[in-house]
């Protein structure tokens, strides 16, 4: 579970785990939302949420195929030609991510070095937090 603010000072609980894996998947947002409610109900009586506000959201996770549908260990990175292609799978794994494409890079030469100042580019708009559009 992570807690975030949003823009008007209220808190967002974000819920994840096996939550909203395998079961989290297979449920309606109905089903889902009752899941919730159930679980932090075990976990933590103490907390009053009779005035919570509640939404799902559905993420598509992107991983690399694994044997027997077995989350990854390791930060994926494959080499197709001359390009990397990677991702973390998730935030922990960023360091692992970090040291294999360093390591492929200075396998190939790759170091560090001096370079011109790029030139300076427009900044894209960036989106604000996906919740708060949500509740």
């Amino acid at each position: 579970m992570t807690s975030l603010p949003t823009a008007d000072g209220e808190w967002v609980w974000y819920l994840g785990g096996e939550l909203a894996e395998a079961g989290g998947v297979a449920r309606d947002e109905a089903a889902q939302i009752a899941a919730a409610k159930k679980e932090l109900a075990e976990l933590v009586p103490w907390i009053d949420l009779s005035a919570a506000r509640w939404a799902t959201l559905r993420i598509d996770r992107a991983e690399p195929a694994q044997s027997a549908r077995a989350r990854p260990d390791n930060a994926f990175l494959a080499e197709q030609g001359r390009l990397l292609v990677g991702w973390p799978t998730k935030l922990a794994l960023s360091p692992d991510f970090a040291d294999r494409v360093e390591a492929a890079l200075s396998r190939d030469g790759i170091h560090p070095q001096q370079h011109p100042p790029l030139p300076e580019l427009p900044r894209p708009a960036i989106t604000g937090p996906f919740w708060e559009g949500l509740l």
